[in-house]
């Protein structure tokens, strides 16, 4: 497998003992349970989030790697954790070790962010499955390349063992190159921006002639969200709340969106609803907030 070449070139990610292609799964595995002990403990870099039968994401620590579930999917919650490793073959990106190893009732839409190699034709995301009888990386098929922002994305009808951003090889057919609101899957999730996407909202609703502007600071909290906001917003504490505006990856976690759906109550904050002394925000909007902090809050 090639490591990365042109201006993103890179060292290969890989453990200088276990990088070998041909390293077996059971070696894999074995590496795995001496590194991350009992199920209960998250190794470090990890995350791990709780989702059931309506769907939702999982975003690695990183911010690089995310899985979404769709609606559906899932019988029954599952506690899902992403963990950077060094126990995979080696990979162009970081690879990642993915629990549970469970077959899906909707393919989960998986995207990877960050540099790519600069020829992208053999690039893909690849997986190596728990009961897989290869011992190196399968490229899954790409629905969707795109450069800027650099984002590649593939869907998977199981959850694998290991992912990775791969270099080489012989990807399955892509369907989509540039767009990432399109491909060639009836179920993949349109990926989302700030800027494109959310900024409009808050300048409508919001900022503008609203409470989140630098004239009127003191009605708004302090939180200015006129311009761009990502900066203010994204993983930054919220005042009234013990966690954060935007808890990139988790909307349920994030006191924005608690403030937008009227949970804020809930989660031990106060005040009033967003936006305040307005309509709510409907329903399409809401969820268009939802599904970016869900993707991971991308800029």
């Amino acid at each position: 497998m090639s490591a990365a070449i042109g201006k993103h070139a890179r060292p290969c990610y890989g453990s200088p003992v276990l990088s070998s292609r041909k390293t077996g799964l059971l070696g894999l595995a074995l590496a795995l349970a001496s590194a991350c002990g009992g199920a209960a403990d998250l190794p470090e870099g990890g995350v791990r989030r709780s989702i059931g039968a309506d769907g939702g994401s999982i975003t690695s620590s990183d911010g690089r790697f995310t899985i979404f579930i769709l609606p559906g999917a899932l019988g029954k919650h599952s506690d899902f954790e992403i963990v950077p490793t060094e126990a995979a073959p080696d990979s162009f990106g970081p690879a990642y070790r993915v629990r549970p190893n469970i077959e899906l009732g909707f393919d989960a839409q998986i995207a990877y962010r960050g540099d790519l190699p600069e020829q992208t034709g053999d690039t893909a995301i690849a997986a190596i499955y728990a009961d897989a009888s290869e011992e190196d990386w399968a490229p899954l098929p790409v629905d969707v390349l795109h450069d800027d922002p650099a984002l590649i994305q593939t869907h998977d009808d199981r959850i694998a063992l290991y992912y990775a951003l791969i270099d080489g090889g012989e990807p399955g057919d892509t369907t989509t190159t540039g767009d990432p609101t399109t491909s060639g899957s009836d179920t993949m999730l349109p990926v989302l921006s700030h800027a494109a996407d959310i900024q409009p909202i808050w300048d409508a609703r919001c900022g503008g002639d609203g409470c989140h502007t630098p004239g009127e600071l003191p009605l708004g909290g302090g939180l200015d969200l006129s311009g761009n906001a990502y900066g203010a917003i994204v993983d930054m504490p919220a005042v009234g709340a013990n966690r954060p505006l935007v808890d990139a990856g988790s909307a349920d976690g994030s006191y924005m969106y608690n403030k937008l759906d009227g949970s804020f109550l809930e989660v031990g904050g106060g005040g009033s609803p967003m936006p305040l002394a307005m309509p709510a925000l409907d329903a399409g909007t809401l969820a268009t907030v939802r599904d970016w902090i869900d993707q991971g809050a991308p800029p």
